[in-house]
């Protein structure tokens, strides 16, 4: 009577093939893509770099704060990381067909973006206040305590 309800294993084979094949065409577009994803990220992991070494140098000579200068690099070098991260486990996913490596590969591209929002959204704001901060100081600089209507 349990032969009756089970699933024939050649049923079970082609749905896993299926599901398997599935996983490899959602993984397909950022795997056609991975040479110029990984060229980015090296990228900007080298120019974070020299962007450090010159902070370094800056603060060497006594003209800046080196560690404004590591905290504004270390960033992109993170989400470097985080980019060659998304295309190994996208490359993962499509040659295995795994779900549970295509779910870490998307929760990777979410975590991503969503840094690069808030980044985004902070660099607005500095702007904004650096904006106000400067027309106070050029209205200051020449006497002007309000703007002539």
């Amino acid at each position: 009577m349990s032969s009756e309800f089970s699933i024939p294993a050649d049923v079970y084979s082609s749905f896993q093939a299926s599901a398997s094949s599935d996983i490899s065409d959602i993984a397909t577009p950022l795997v056609e893509v991975k040479g110029w994803i990984r060229f980015i990220a090296i990228a900007q992991i080298a120019i974070s770099v020299l962007y450090i070494l010159i902070s370094l140098v800056i603060a060497l000579r006594g003209i800046g704060a080196f560690g404004i200068g590591i905290v504004v690099a270390l960033l992109p070098i993170y989400l470097s990381v985080l980019i060659l991260q998304i295309v190994a486990a996208a490359e993962r996913a499509y040659t295995r067909g795994d779900a549970s490596t295509l779910k870490l590969a998307l929760s990777k591209v979410k975590t991503y973006f969503l840094i690069q929002a808030i980044v985004t959204m902070a660099g607005f704001i500095f702007a904004i206040v650096f904006t106000i901060f400067a027309a106070n100081f050029a209205l200051a600089l020449y006497g002007i305590r309000h703007l002539p209507h």
